[in-house]
C-alpha cells in the first residue's frame, strides 16, 4: 500500500520499467485494487511501449492476490 489518504481509504501504486530503454509507467488505485486492476495497467503498460516502437515481451510480478489471483492479467509465475 503506498498510501491511505483520510476520506478515500487506501491508494496503491502500480509501477513498470523497462530496464533496456528506462521508460517509467506508473498509476495510483484508489480504494480497492483487483487483477482487473492490473491487466488494465499492463495493457496500458503495453500501449504507452509500442508507441515507442518496443514490444512488451514479459512481466515480473510478486504475484499477490491484486495481481493474479483470478489470473485476469494472464501473468503467470516464473518457472
Amino acid at each position: 500500500m503506498w498510501a491511505s489518504p483520510e476520506g478515500i481509504g487506501p491508494v496503491w501504486q502500480l509501477t513498470a520499467v523497462d530496464t533496456a530503454t528506462r521508460y517509467a509507467i506508473g498509476a495510483l488505485v484508489a480504494g480497492d485494487k483487483s487483477a482487473r486492476d492490473t491487466a488494465g495497467f499492463v495493457d496500458h503498460v503495453a500501449q504507452r511501449l509500442d508507441g515507442i516502437g518496443v514490444e512488451l515481451g514479459g512481466v515480473l510480478t510478486d504475484i499477490h492476490s491484486e495481481c493474479c489471483a483470478d489470473r485476469a492479467c494472464g501473468v503467470r509465475p516464473a518457472a
